[in-house]
């Protein structure tokens, strides 16, 4: 079995049958570092709802590129963001110490970078060691 990377960024994003799918990919678009936009690789699995609805997933991986997208998704984040994320920081580590961060995919189609819990983008960073390390520092404000 192959083993995972130890730097990947992890972006997944449902497009209800309300939802137009080509909104969903924009909002996963303005979620990306600038380098990035338009090219990553959008894996798409259709899926059947409760109710025989369709849903859309997108996921995108991109490794080696964990930490310059944490600092990019830092620097863009509301200050409230970003408060709400230091102190319940514990609450967005998982297994294998993996940061997993939802935004509202609304705002991100709008080009604004929120927190949101209600059908959010969902994305997962596992870092390296020595970027995990300095985590709770990038979340310190600035000047102290």
């Amino acid at each position: 079995m192959p083993r995972s990377p130890r730097d990947l960024v992890e972006i997944e994003a449902y497009a209800h049958a309300t939802e137009d799918p080509d909104r969903v990919k924009a909002a996963i678009e303005n979620i990306l570092p600038e380098r990035f936009k338009g090219n990553v690789v959008y894996i798409r699995e259709k899926l059947e709802g409760h109710y025989g609805n369709p849903i859309i997933i997108y996921r995108v991986n991109v490794e080696n590129a964990s930490e310059e997208f944490l600092l990019s998704l830092l620097e863009r984040m509301s200050w409230e963001d970003k408060v709400s994320l230091r102190r319940n920081l514990d609450r967005h580590i998982g297994r294998h110490k993996i940061l997993y961060l939802r935004f509202d995919k609304q705002e991100a189609y709008l080009g604004r970078l929120r927190a949101g819990y209600s059908d959010p983008i969902c994305v997962r960073l596992k870092l390296k060691p020595h970027v995990f390390k300095k985590l709770p520092s990038l979340l310190e404000p600035e000047g102290g």
